[in-house]
């Protein structure tokens, strides 16, 4: 060894200075390529590495950088000239360096890019085993080899993962829209035939996640091995190890807007919405400005018609329109974070993990399965089908197993796909299913036909899912019922709220013996700002939640003011079940010397406290939250009649007609024959073909009072299911005015 080092040290002295001042002048080419690369100028840098090899031909860093910045170059077609250059540049500086296990990463890279994923997985293989052999071990280099690796094996498992087996039945789905019946109908019928393979692709995945696993193993922080390892994890609901990665790759990049990305969207999986809002505030800060727009566009989540109007806005607008939009959006007002708008942000990133398309330079964001599941969610199923033959084809030809199904060794034939690419469908439970297309050798998906029209169609019936927030397992209806009255001054509105929470419901499958519960009445403003929030917390005993009384009741004076939110809520602190509500009114006053009639308020009970009753507190009043009622149950009604005109003795004279008429009913029948049954039953009169009317007088002492209040109860025997509009009609006699008002109620079936 000494006498070679010897020979190759007097060589290099007897080498013709003429050799060396090319080496010397294709070094500064390479390191003013290698500056120019660094700086994101790769054209130019291939054009200084050329100047080097032309300078020094053999000199094997000259060929390695050529072959290699023309290898990341080039885009993956055939036909580009680069592609032959970075070749034969590459098999250059390994003939010069035969044992540089860098000059076989590229090899291999190169070999990917020409869809020759077994010749790429085969050349990354023996970089690796020349890297891990070499003293001193370049961690950097071995976790590198490794990454690319486990990429030449994503590529397989991306076409194997979801795959379905073609029905004996049927030939390959179609991706023409149904002319005789609805797509999702037609799918559903499909997939009831088509089934699963079981295991398939399961021994590749084990594979690629061995690979990133020891290039982790080499070099703990390593991005892009991080990056996919997360990304299944993610996929398994691995999430504590997830964690762990996450929170490596954020202590070995503090500066990097992605690891925080990252580490909110675990943190999210497993309901920490704090500390998640934390990671991606963090990673907004971080990120570069052409990319934050992915995050805070809403455009994506919103029904076409209103993302055009969104679209049209200028900046500033268009900034206050997401925050308020966000603020409008928040699920529970109960908690500090927003976990719609975290769910959102999650979506994104998930969607840039997942469908980026690097062969095409799309982030996950801007691809159809990208906007797709940001608008929607996750697909309760996802299948995939091999484009090109039956399934009877494939057993004749032997392409399949015919006991599993299975596609024969790895579905490659010399190295490339053996179909020209795949059908991949995602079926939502809310009753659509989309279709998209898959090359058979890159990640390249696009709606397949014209599946983009069905997308179309899609975004303007149906709004954005938000209904998978991991913070929020169970969210349960609560009701409420708002009625308007005239405050303790004409100035004012007296607004009352009344609201029936399942804590029943909330504590279904409570393993604990007590738990507590916090409930909140919140009034939201057109800016999605809170301008009233009172929130309560109390103990309940797990034997005590059936005899807990669920109704609430708040009462406000308000000036008046424009729309508002109305949001009643409560949660479960152990389970973290939740039940909400959310109500829009106006504050709308009742003014002084103007005739008027408040909302009506419906009520489970209703009992005079007096022989007379002459004011709202002469009478014992149980609202009703749902405005729903059984059949057996009667119907109480109770309103206010404002600023009536009085005679000299101070009397008032009016007429009420109170109309009920049928909105909907929820079984079939005669409607004539049910008008008549509701019309006997209570006593009304037929006004019409679906509705029935009450007419009465009265004369009311004014003497003291500054509004009348009435009520009447209706008596349900014989009134089918169905909703109910009721419409109060009072004429004053004495100022020849009429006002009005109406409110519906719901029958519901006897349980």
């Amino acid at each position: 060894m000494r006498h070679l080092a010897v020979t190759v040290l007097a060589l290099f002295l007897l080498a013709p200075p003429q050799c060396r001042a090319q080496e010397d002048t294709a070094r500064r080419y390479i390191e003013e390529g290698l500056a120019l690369a660094a700086a994101g100028d790769t054209a130019a840098a291939i054009t200084e590495f050329r100047a080097a090899v032309d300078a020094a031909p053999r000199l094997a860093e000259a060929q390695f950088q050529l072959g290699k910045h023309l290898t990341r170059y080039i885009s993956g077609d055939e036909t580009d000239r680069e592609d032959d250059e970075a070749e034969k540049a590459l098999e250059r500086a390994n003939r010069l360096d035969p044992a540089n296990p860098e000059i076989y990463v590229e090899l291999g890279l190169l070999r990917l890019k020409q869809q020759q994923r077994d010749n790429a997985e085969r050349i990354l293989g023996r970089a690796v085993n020349m890297a891990e052999k070499q003293e001193p071990q370049d961690s950097a280099l071995i976790a590198d080899a490794y990454t690319h690796l486990a990429y030449t094996v994503e590529l397989t498992y991306d076409r194997q993962r979801d795959r379905y087996m073609i029905p004996l039945s049927s030939g390959p789905i179609s991706v023409a829209i149904p002319s005789s019946q609805r797509i999702y109908r037609y799918v559903q019928d499909y997939m009831e035939d088509a089934h699963p393979i079981p295991g398939f692709g399961d021994g590749t995945r084990r594979r690629l996640i061995g690979y990133y696993r020891r290039a982790l193993e080499y070099q703990p922080t390593h991005f892009q091995a991080s990056r996919m390892i997360l990304l299944h994890l993610y996929d398994v609901d691995e999430i504590a190890e997830y964690l762990v990665v996450a929170n490596r790759l954020v202590g070995a990049h503090p500066d990097g807007g992605y690891p925080q990305l990252y580490l909110g969207l675990g943190l999210h999986a497993v309901g920490q919405e704090d500390k998640a809002a934390e990671a991606f505030n963090r990673a907004l800060d971080l990120l570069p400005d052409r990319e934050i727009a992915a995050f805070l566009d809403v455009g994506t989540v919103m029904r076409r018609p209103r993302a055009e109007a969104y679209y049209g806005l200028d900046d500033s607008a268009r900034t206050e329109f997401e925050e308020i939009y966000w603020r409008m959006g928040d699920p529970l007002y109960l908690t500090v974070a927003n976990e719609r708008h975290l769910e959102h942000m999650s979506r994104v990133a998930y969607a840039d993990l997942r469908f980026a398309e690097p062969s095409v330079d799309l982030r996950g964001w801007d691809t159809e399965r990208g906007t797709t599941y940001i608008r929607y969610g996750p697909p309760e199923k996802i299948a995939s089908f091999p484009l090109g033959t039956s399934r009877r084809e494939q057993l004749s030809a032997g392409a399949i197993d015919p006991m599993t199904g299975a596609p024969r060794a790895g579905d490659l034939q010399d190295g490339r796909s053996t179909t020209t690419g795949y059908t991949v469908v995602w079926v939502y439970e809310r009753g659509f299913a989309l279709m998209f297309h898959k090359d058979a050798n890159y990640y390249h998906t696009t709606y397949a036909g014209e599946y983009q029209f069905v997308s179309d169609e899609i975004r303007h019936e149906l709004p954005a899912k938000y209904d998978n927030i991991p913070s929020l397992p169970m969210m349960l209806p609560a009701t409420l019922q708002i009625a308007r009255f005239r405050g303790v001054v004409p100035e004012n509105v007296r607004v009352e709220f009344h609201a029936e929470i399942p804590f029943e419901n909330l504590l279904m499958n409570q393993e604990m013996n007590r738990t507590e519960v916090e409930t909140g009445f919140f009034l939201v403003d057109g800016r999605g700002e809170q301008v009233l929030r009172r929130t309560e917390s109390r103990v309940i005993e797990r034997g005590d939640a059936a005899s807990t009384n669920p109704f609430r009741t708040w009462s406000l004076q308000l000036p008046p003011t424009g729309r508002l939110v109305a949001a009643v809520e409560a949660r479960d602190e152990v389970t973290w079940w939740a039940a909400a509500v959310r109500d829009t009114f106006t504050a709308e006053t009742f003014p002084a010397d103007s005739l008027a009639v408040s909302d009506i308020l419906f009520a489970e009970r209703l009992r005079p406290l007096a022989e007379t009753p002459r004011r709202r507190e002469d009478l014992d009043i149980i609202p009703n939250p749902s405005m729903s009622y059984a059949t057996d149950q009667p119907v109480h009604l109770y309103y206010e009649i404002y600023d009536l005109e009085v005679d000299g003795q101070n009397f008032a004279s009016y007429e009420v007609q109170l109309t009920v008429r049928v909105a909907e009913l929820h079984r079939e029948g005669m409607l004539a024959n049910i008008i008549g049954d509701i019309a006997d039953a209570w006593g009304f009169t037929i006004a019409g073909d679906d509705r029935v009317e009450l007419r009465f007088a009265r004369e009311a002492d004014m003497t003291d009072l500054d509004r009348v209040a009435e009520y009447l109860s209706l008596d349900l025997d014989r009134a089918p299911p169905g909703t109910y509009e009721v419409t109060v009609k009072i004429w004053d006699r004495l100022a020849q005015k009429l006002v009005s008002r109406q409110r519906s109620f719901n029958v519901v079936a006897d349980e």
